[in-house]
């Protein structure tokens, strides 16, 4: 057996430090833990220092004059020439009162009216090109009902004919509600239905302003015992909630009451079925009312919140130089499944020389380089995020491809691969004893599936990172294929210096 030298602790340090290295790089910001490919990448990135600008001579956009309402139409500028490397636009909707909400180069239908959409290009503001939309109500081609009770019910008691229309604006004074006998009940604007006598009847409605009905659904009222609502009362005087959260709202009526069907009335809440939603802070009453006793009613108070940031993530992207990206962020909510109230944000970049990024979130990338652009919430500078990005004369689809690329093979598969290569020298030379070596060898192999897992799994606390089991084989490949090649090699070694010891032992 061989005797360990000093150098032959150079391996298992190495193997240590290397296996550190990989959960360190797993827990780190995306940004940040692929560095070294960028660098790699902007190596290989020969084109000249500053890019052939091409400025825009026309634009025009391409999108639907004609907006529904609750629909989302994108609008796209085109510019010409094709290739034109400055495409930043300036957005704006005019003669806007409230028919259409923007995001980007989107808007969203809110009420009929007409509206002009504005585009300008910021290489050159003589640049323009509006377009007028039609903001307009869908028309309904259907409508279809359904009852909140059984078809028989007793008499005295109340139901309600729930309404849905092929639209996504849909509200109840788009229609008319009948009864076929109003002597046995009778339907208000709102569907709720009162039963009066013994017998049946037809509901059904009819759209206001298009010749269509809804199925008629017979009803039949019978005698039976009914106990009227002779209290109406709620949990609490005060409700707590954020803007866009959706509560339910649970009234509570005396035990024994027939008919606990209540309606909600606000003009501040959106209200659907039972559930109430805010869509601005302050505070707003909101009042429940018994539907077959009106008399009886409780107002409470809801007291509504703002939803905050609590982080930003910013996309990676490449940039071709001279030529202009939309950055993609999100505002992370401090509440799960709520989006962030004040949207509002600054972009920053640290090197305005490199690349600059306007206020409408547009990165124009000037010359080769890297650079650090932030988000930053315009409540609280304190929450912000950063990017770096590369600013390349490769067209931005091939540098990110290479840049993947060489990810892939030095900070996955290379780095797995020399630390299997350590991995089985250090257990060469210090573990390789009688049944300990199989021990050992299986050892090693399971510290580089685990090692491979947790680098993978790390990333779920890491900004701007998505682990992916493909990469975890990636990982685990490199791995075994340096550990054995390390095994072939030092057997091959020792066969080939097997013979030389015999003969020098036979020669003395």
């Amino acid at each position: 057996m061989h005797k360990n030298k000093w150098y032959h602790f150079i391996f298992p340090v190495v193997f240590l430090f290397l296996s550190t290295l990989i959960l360190i790089l797993g827990a780190m910001p995306g940004n940040k833990s692929s560095a070294q490919s960028k660098i790699l990448a902007s190596l290989l990135d020969v084109g000249p220092e500053t890019p052939t600008i091409i400025s825009p001579e026309s634009l025009v956009i391409h999108g639907d004059s004609t907006l529904y309402v609750n629909h989302i139409n994108t609008y796209t500028p085109i510019f010409t020439p094709e290739n034109t490397t400055d495409q930043r636009i300036k957005i704006e909707v005019r003669n806007n009162q409230e028919e259409v909400q923007r995001k980007d180069c989107s808007l969203k239908g809110l009420k009929p009216g007409q509206v002009t959409l504005v585009f300008t290009s910021l290489a050159n503001e003589n640049l323009t090109y509006s377009l007028d939309i039609n903001v307009l109500r869908e028309p309904i081609t259907s409508l279809t009902t359904t009852l909140t009770s059984e078809e028989t019910i007793t008499k005295g008691m109340t139901s309600r004919l729930e309404v849905k229309a092929n639209t996504l604006d849909f509200h109840l004074d788009d229609v008319e509600f009948f009864s076929s006998d109003n002597h046995v009940l009778t339907i208000d604007e709102q569907g709720f239905i009162y039963t009066h006598e013994v017998g049946k009847a037809d509901v059904y409605v009819k759209a206001k302003n298009y010749d269509i009905l809804s199925r008629p659904i017979e009803l039949h009222v019978i005698e039976g015992t009914f106990i009227p609502v002779t209290m109406l009362t709620y949990p609490f005087e005060d409700v707590d909630i954020y803007v866009g959260e959706k509560q339910q709202v649970t009234p509570i009526f005396n035990q024994d009451a027939s008919d606990k069907t209540f309606v909600i009335r606000s003009d501040d809440a959106k209200i659907d079925s039972h559930q109430v939603s805010f869509s601005k802070t302050g505070d707003y009453p909101l009042t429940i009312t018994s539907v077959s006793n009106p008399t009886k009613s409780k107002t409470i108070l809801y007291h509504v919140k703002e939803v905050k940031a609590s982080s930003i993530t910013v996309s990676y992207s490449s940039i071709q130089y001279g030529k202009t990206t939309k950055l993609h962020y999100q505002l992370i909510s401090e509440i799960k499944d709520l989006p962030v109230t004040n949207q509002d944000v600054i972009f920053e970049s640290d090197n305005p020389g490199i690349a600059t990024i306007d206020a409408f979130g547009y990165v124009l990338g000037l010359k080769k380089g890297s650079v650090n652009i932030s988000v930053i919430w315009k409540k609280d500078p304190q929450i912000k995020g950063v990017s770096t990005i590369a600013i390349t004369s490769m067209e931005s689809k091939k540098f990110d491809n290479l840049n993947h690329v060489i990810r892939k093979l030095i900070g996955h598969f290379g780095v797995f691969l020399i630390t299997g290569v350590f991995g089985i020298l250090t257990i060469y030379f210090f573990f390789f004893k009688g049944r300990k070596k199989y021990i050992s060898i299986t050892l090693i192999f399971l510290h580089g599936l685990l090692l491979a897992i947790l680098s993978e799994v790390f990333q779920v606390f890491a900004g701007n990172r998505t682990p992916a089991w493909s990469d975890v084989g990636i990982d685990y490949f490199g791995y075994i294929l340096g550990a054995l090649l390390t095994i072939i090699s030092v057997l091959l070694i020792h066969i080939k210096t097997k013979p030389e010891e015999k003969k020098e032992t036979l020669s003395s």
